[in-house]
């Protein structure tokens, strides 16, 4: 693999594999610091769901099951709804989407912001011919 800048150089998949690995346990530390620090840590029984681009590192359920200390499990979409996204890196998205169409009003602030996000839309309805 081909590094761009001043001066390019090489890197072996096992070096750029040990480097992302290395980046990924950085990441589940501080994960695991921050579950330490709201007294989660150890406590969430149902584990941790990796999404979006990173969760199709092939080592990163080991990762973080090793950091974290708790089940892990990559992302799934519901095959169901047209079958054809299955990539784990859409997940977040596709969440983010059926939340979007959902009527369901919670109160934890997001009715105001789907009501900001209605407003929004309209104004910027002004403008289209």
């Amino acid at each position: 693999i081909k590094r761009g800048g001043m001066s390019s150089s090489n890197y072996s998949k096992r070096k750029l594999d040990e480097i992302i690995s290395a980046r990924l346990s950085d990441i589940f530390e501080l994960v695991d610091a921050h579950l330490k620090k709201i007294r989660r840590d150890g406590l969430l029984p149902a584990g941790i769901i990796i999404t979006g681009g990173g969760s199709g590192v092939a080592t990163i359920q080991d990762l973080a099951r090793a950091a974290l200390r708790l089940p892990s499990k990559i992302a799934t979409l519901d095959p169901g709804q047209n079958g054809k996204v299955r990539d784990a890196s859409w997940a977040v998205a596709y969440g983010l989407c059926m939340w979007g169409a959902s009527d369901s009003e919670e109160d934890t602030g997001l009715a105001a912001a789907k009501k900001a996000k209605n407003s929004l839309l309209e104004w910027l309805g002004q403008f289209l011919p």
